[in-house]
């Protein structure tokens, strides 16, 4: 997915599609990250890609007729602004919290519910 650029633009693309279309909070996670044998460095630009670096890659490989495509379709993931992705690495406790922490705020999961005292917790555990 991420190893051939026409396939991360379209994933892009599939990503920015939902988001319009079903107008719900979610998250886009890059999965089995434990694979992956690049650095750190590298992988970092495809977590919240640039349109323009992606549209000047895709321009590298393809036939100079799909340049204004290309030009298009990098505009309409910039103008958006809303395609990131979270690196899921099922090795690493720290990634696996991170991608939770970002899934319950987008769900607000925890927000209306009352804070407990400790002395509440204590009761609970004697009980």
């Amino acid at each position: 997915f991420i190893v051939d650029n026409a396939k991360f633009v379209s994933g892009c693309l599939a990503c920015l599609a939902a988001m319009i279309q079903f107008e719900t909070p979610h998250i886009s996670v890059l999965t089995k990250m434990d694979l992956v044998k690049k650095n750190k460095r590298f992988m970092s630009r495809f977590y919240e890609p640039d349109a323009r670096q992606l549209v000047s890659e895709l321009d590298h490989g393809l036939n100079p007729a799909f340049s204004n495509l290309n030009q298009a379709i990098g505009g309409l993931v910039e103008d958006y602004g809303m395609v990131s992705f979270w690196p899921l690495n099922c090795l690493d406790s720290r990634s696996l919290e991170l991608v939770l922490s970002h899934i319950d705020n987008a769900l607000q999961w925890g927000e209306d519910q009352e804070p407990k005292e400790p002395t509440d917790e204590a009761a609970e555990d004697a009980e």
